[in-house]
C-alpha cells in the first residue's frame, strides 16, 4: 500500500457539522409517490476555491486545508447524502469531481440517483441535476447556453430583436457563459410529470439586467418545453405537469429576477433596466406564465462572506401543482460566523444547501 506525506500539518477535522443538525430533519426518505425533497446547492468550484485571489482575497479567514477539494468534497458528498432527497440541484461543480466523486458515490447502491452535467462554455464547471432513479424515469433532457442561443433561436426573436440594437449590451449578455438546464422526469406509480429546470446566473454586481434578461429568456425557453412535453406525452391534465426552477439565481428578493417569478411580469420602469447605464434597457417589459413561489422563501442569507451575504439560491415551485411540507431551517448566524464567515472547517461552500419537501397535490 502506497503512503502519501502531508507538506503541511494535517489537523483532525471536527466531530460535528452543523448540516448534520439540519439532517435530523431528513433522516428518512419520503415514501409517498407524490411527495418529494429538492436540494439546490452552490457547492463552491474548486476552480473558484483554490488560488491564490481565493485564499488573500475572497477567503482570506479559511484555512488553507478547508479550501481543499480533497477536503470539501467529502464533507460535500456527506451533506447530500444526508439529505435523502430525491432531487438535486448544483451548481459550480467540477467536471472532475462530478466525473470521479459525484457519479462514484451517488450512482451506487443504496442511493442509485442517475446524474448530468452541463459544463459552462470552455469552463471546467457548471451546473448538474441528479434524480433518483427509484422514484422517476427520464423523459427528456436539455441544455441551453444562454450566450449562443440568444440571437440564434426563432422563439426568442420578439425580446431579442428590442435589445440587439444597443451594441454593448448585445454583446455583454451574448458573451455570457450562463448555462440552463432541464429534464422531464415521469414519477414512477403515478400520472404525474416533474419539468426540473436548474441554472447560475451571471453574478456581476452591476448587471441585474443581464440577470432578469436571462431569465426572460430562460423562461421563454421553458415555456417552450412545457408546451412540447405536454403535447409529446399526451398529458390531458396540465395539473399533472409543475415546474421546479432551482439554482444560484444571483439575485436578492428585492430584484427583477424574483419578481418575475413570483409575480409573473415586470413593467418597462423597474430600477434593474437601469443597472449599467451603458447597457440600459428600454422600452421591455417581461411577463411569464408560471405562478412560482419560492419554498424556503427570503431568508436573510442564502451566502455568507465576509465580504457579502445575502439570498441568492432559490427553489422555486409552480404555486397552482405543489404544496410545501417542510423547508429546512438553515444554519445559524452564531454557526456560521464561528470561523468568521464561510467556507470553514465546518461548512465546504460559500453558500448554503436549501432543501424542501414538497407534494405535487395541488391547492386551491
Amino acid at each position: 500500500m502506497a503512503e502519501e506525506i502531508s507538506k503541511c500539518v494535517v489537523q483532525a477535522g471536527p466531530d460535528f457539522f452543523p448540516f448534520q443538525m439540519r439532517q435530523r430533519h431528513t433522516a428518512n426518505l419520503l415514501s409517498e409517490p407524490s411527495h418529494f425533497r429538492v436540494v439546490t446547492y452552490n457547492i463552491l468550484a474548486d476552480l473558484y476555491a483554490d488560488s491564490e485571489y481565493s485564499r488573500q482575497t475572497l477567503f482570506p479567514y479559511c484555512s488553507r486545508q478547508s479550501l481543499l477539494t480533497d477536503y470539501r468534497k467529502q464533507l460535500l458528498i456527506k451533506e447530500l447524502i444526508g439529505y435523502n432527497a430525491d432531487l438535486i440541484c448544483l451548481q459550480e461543480v467540477d467536471q472532475k469531481i462530478f466525473d470521479v466523486d459525484f457519479k462514484n458515490v451517488l450512482e451506487m447502491p443504496p442511493h442509485n440517483f442517475y446524474g448530468m452535467m452541463a459544463p459552462k462554455g470552455t469552463c471546467t464547471e457548471g451546473v448538474s441535476v441528479f434524480y433518483r432513479r427509484s422514484r422517476y424515469d427520464l423523459l427528456g433532457y436539455h441544455v441551453l447556453h444562454l450566450g449562443n442561443s440568444i440571437p440564434a433561436l426563432p422563439i426568442f426573436e420578439p425580446l431579442w430583436n428590442k435589445i440587439k440594437t444597443n451594441k454593448k449590451l448585445a454583446a455583454r449578455i451574448c458573451n455570457r457563459s450562463t448555462t440552463l438546464q432541464i429534464c422531464l422526469l415521469k414519477v414512477k406509480k403515478t400520472d404525474k410529470y416533474l419539468l426540473v429546470a436548474n441554472t447560475h446566473l451571471y453574478f456581476h454586481p452591476d448587471a441585474d439586467h443581464i440577470r432578469l434578461l436571462q431569465i426572460g429568456f430562460a423562461l421563454t425557453y421553458i415555456e417552450y418545453l412545457h408546451k412540447q412535453s405536454v403535447k409529446e406525452h399526451n398529458i390531458t391534465d396540465p395539473q399533472n405537469i409543475g415546474l421546479i426552477f432551482c439554482g444560484d439565481f444571483n439575485s436578492v428578493p428585492d430584484c427583477g429576477v424574483y419578481k418575475l417569478m413570483t409575480e409573473q411580469f415586470v413593467d418597462k420602469q423597474f430600477s434593474d433596466w437601469c443597472s449599467n447605464p451603458d447597457e440600459a434597457v428600454v422600452d421591455v417589459e417581461l411577463a411569464q406564465p408560471f405562478k412560482m413561489f419560492s419554498a424556503c422563501g427570503k431568508p436573510r442569507y442564502t451566502n455568507y462572506t465576509a465580504l457579502f451575504s445575502g439570498c441568492l439560491d432559490y427553489i422555486f415551485c409552480q404555486q397552482d401543482r405543489f404544496e410545501l411540507l417542510q423547508c429546512l431551517p438553515l444554519p445559524t448566524e452564531e454557526q456560521l460566523t464561528a470561523h468568521t464567515a464561510i467556507p470553514s472547517i465546518c461548512f465546504p461552500s460559500d453558500h448554503i444547501a436549501l432543501v424542501a419537501d414538497l407534494s405535487f397535490e395541488s391547492v386551491s
